[in-house]
């Protein structure tokens, strides 16, 4: 049965007349008496007595006008339920880096807190090839590194150049290079102070078959505790650039670490894709943190 034929019918019995029910709707006459005289020969009754000048509801129109006036309020209620199930849906993100790396778990449960009736679901993936694979289709939203073999398919926003960095005293041996590799650091005590740092220098080792020499730093004024060691010679601060803003480091050196990739996270919106209101809520928040000093250590 068609909707928009009940409503044309909602409207005709309401004003006792065809041709106000055209206007109100802005349909021709012609087209509202088609649409009454379907719906009489889908149910098979008469809901209008015609006469020279004037009509007036049958007994079964009378019916099926009452029914639906009591209907709907509980329809409309229906559709408000259905498309809130549909905006409820999981916000489907993509990611084809080391989570840890950036430090995104942190970010994302800072939204949670933010936002809880939004509901983020994060898939890793090796690559974009791997996801379209495995999706059949590109995923609309990722977290990836940039590259220019995407950029036919992808909008780019720049999220982060802020990577971690090794923290080491220019009385090292190692000072004398601006750029650290997991090989040159596999025999120094390694200072963390997250977790994210933690796993991200736990990931890098395993990918030579090593095992760092972790010294965590959990409780007081972390970065500074790390920092003075450092100064003084006892190991090698893994720590994100941001961090060192509001520290003094004349005495000390930062290094790149090699085996980061060279290239920015960015988040990627696949080209004519419509998001959702949830969606733009997740890209916005995303990009904010990207530009907000008070994520800095985040993003």
């Amino acid at each position: 049965m068609n909707t928009y034929d009940l409503k044309i019918f909602l409207e005709v019995a309401k004003n006792n007349s065809f041709s106000v029910a055209a206007d109100e709707l802005y349909m021709a006459q012609s087209s509202v008496s088609k649409a009454v005289k379907r719906l009489e020969d889908e149910l098979d009754v008469k809901l209008f007595i015609r006469k020279h000048s004037s009509i007036e509801l049958t007994l079964s129109g009378k019916e099926l006008y009452s029914s639906l006036n009591n209907l709907i309020p509980e329809f409309n209620k229906m559709i408000k339920r259905v498309k809130t199930v549909a905006d409820n849906r999981p916000v489907e993100v993509a990611y084809m880096i080391p989570m840890m790396k950036f430090n995104l778990p942190e970010l994302f449960n800072r939204f949670t807190l933010l936002y809880p009736d939004i509901h983020v679901s994060l898939e890793q993936y090796t690559s974009i090839e791997e996801a379209a694979d495995n999706l059949q289709f590109y995923p609309p939203i990722t977290l990836m590194y940039a590259r220019d073999k995407f950029k036919h398919l992808y909008d780019y926003s720049s999220l982060c150049e802020d990577q971690l960095v090794a923290v080491i005293s220019k009385q090292s041996t190692l000072s004398k290079w601006t750029c650290l590799s997991i090989e040159n650091m596999k025999n120094e005590t390694i200072l963390t102070t997250t977790m994210s740092s933690k796993q991200f220098i736990m990931e890098l080792f395993s990918e030579i078959g090593a095992v760092p020499k972790l010294l965590e730093i959990n409780s007081g004024p972390r970065r500074e505790i790390a920092l003075r060691k450092v100064t003084y010679g006892h190991g090698i601060a893994i720590m994100y650039k941001s961090d060192l803003e509001m520290f003094r480091t004349e005495s000390l050196q930062i290094c790149a670490i090699k085996e980061l990739p060279r290239t920015p996270l960015v988040l990627g919106i696949l080209k004519d894709y419509k998001l959702s209101v949830q969606e733009q809520t997740l890209v916005n928040y995303l990009t904010a943190s990207a530009r907000d000093p008070i994520y800095t250590n985040v993003l």
